[in-house]
């Protein structure tokens, strides 16, 4: 943690002209894969700094890796920013490095006012005290006088919600009682800056129904919050803005709306990623902008034309209906096309089916040629298409297959129809607002038009 008067790079103050409570600037935090050799790094590094020798940080060494890797960002009085990303993406280490409990390996932050850290609630507690003395012991280290806690007490007392406990020795305790009490004590100190770690949903769903709404007022009030929460509603609905890491680095920053979108979007295209990959099929996932449909063929085997099969289906894909690209939102048109190769002459009919990413359920097909108006195939290589007019998919991971076959009795003409290997594709959203990341959570699959009459 670099103090104020040290600080190597000049603050930057917001329209207001306030300085930032929280400034960080290139922050970087190293680890090693290996113990021993982490120690024998640590080792290695004592003895240097003895003898006034220094290893250059920004060199990794053997099975080093950077866990944090050049985030910057500022936070103003009255801001919440939310951390998101997946397990393993450097969050949690970036609080500890903002709350001074790592060591920095480059880079600085910057901190101003009284910071109070919720990333482990109750880990400081003395096991041998009672909860009220823990409350004053707490409330000591964060700087706060005796007469102070005084007036306190009570309401801390009344919110963790365990009055008949807090002259019992905390070690007594479940964890969700010291998570009670830990998270009332640090809420109830109103620093500057409240740094939480997974840990603002803590107990009973009626306890966490109070921890959210006692945070949204303390917020309301001028304070501010980063918060680490895998809950993306519960970003979207205490942040005004948002940070995404991804391997250590900041791969987004913005509001916390657009946030909650990208951070689902960009699941999808790791979802789709791990899923070819699972097997075999290789595909490349461009890191396009915010609300697209990409569409992501594997690329299925080339099929042999037989006697048997005259026909044979190279691949599908989806794209957009103006412009021809791989890119199409939820809502709007999109081309579906049928590759195919033909040794024969005929008249056939083709369609295809969209189903769920794991291919349990079938969400639409459609079919040209059942009523009598089929499609005539030549020898040669071609490709069939259609235009969704409006599609209606929510965004999420989809496959989609198809078939050719001999109207009107449907015996199939391919290698692979519709039971056969799909291809895949992205379907994104085409806004950033409450309700449509409402949607992303609760995965929907469908987008209906709804007038509500009351």
């Amino acid at each position: 943690m670099m103090p104020l008067d040290t600080a190597t790079e000049p603050l930057v103050t917001n329209a207001n002209g306030e300085l930032p409570l929280i400034s960080a600037r290139g922050v970087r935090k190293k680890f090693c894969r290996d113990l021993r050799r982490s120690l024998h790094y640590g080792m290695v590094d004592v003895a240097n700094s003895l003898i006034g020798r220094r290893h250059d940080e920004e060199v990794l060494r053997k099975d080093e890796f950077w866990a944090v890797d050049g985030v910057s960002f500022d936070l103003y009085r009255g801001e919440s920013l939310g951390l998101l990303g997946r397990n393993g993406s450097g969050k949690s280490t970036l609080l500890r490095l903002i709350a001074g409990q790592r060591k920095l390996s480059a880079g600085q932050v910057t901190t101003r006012g009284r910071i109070v850290s919720m990333t482990e609630l109750g880990l400081g507690f003395d096991p041998s005290m009672t909860g009220r003395e823990n409350i004053y012991i707490n409330g000591a280290v964060h700087g706060f006088s005796r007469q102070h806690i005084d007036t306190l007490v009570d309401e801390i007392i009344d919110f963790a919600g365990i009055p008949q406990f807090m002259d019992t020795s905390v070690g007594a305790y479940s964890s969700g009682m010291r998570a009670r009490l830990g998270f009332a004590i640090a809420t109830h100190l109103e620093p500057d800056v409240l740094i939480a770690d997974e840990v603002l949903a803590v107990g009973d769903t009626a306890f966490r129904r109070k921890c959210i709404d006692h945070i949204a007022g303390y917020i309301e009030r001028g304070g501010s919050l980063v918060v680490v929460a895998h809950d993306a509603y519960l970003v979207q609905s205490l942040c005004n803005r948002s940070l995404i890491l991804t391997n250590g680095r900041m791969t987004f920053s913005g509001t916390a709306l657009d946030g909650v979108r990208e951070h689902f979007e960009t699941g999808y295209a790791q979802e789709l990623e791990a899923m070819l990959a699972r097997g075999n099929k290789k595909v490349a996932i461009a890191n396009d902008d915010i609300g697209v449909v990409q569409s992501a063929s594997a690329g299925l085997a080339a099929q042999p034309l037989t006697e048997a099969a005259p026909v044979a289906i190279d691949r599908f894909e989806v794209v957009d209906a103006e412009d021809g690209s791989e890119r199409v939102r939820c809502g709007r048109a999109a081309i579906v096309r049928m590759y195919y190769r033909s040794q024969i002459t005929a008249s056939v009919s083709w369609g295809f089916a969209i189903e769920t990413a794991n291919r349990q359920t079938r969400i639409t097909t459609m079919s040209k040629g059942i009523e009598g108006v089929a499609t005539v195939i030549e020898p040669g290589e071609h490709r069939a298409e259609c235009v969704i007019t409006k599609l209606p998919l929510r965004p999420g991971v989809y496959a989609i297959c198809g078939g050719i076959t001999v109207p009107p009795t449907m015996a199939p003409m391919a290698l692979l129809g519709f039971d056969g290997p799909a291809n895949n594709f992205i379907v994104s959203g085409a806004t950033a607002t409450r309700e449509e990341n409402v949607k992303l959570m609760n995965k929907d699959l469908v987008e209906i038009d709804v007038e509500w009459l009351s």
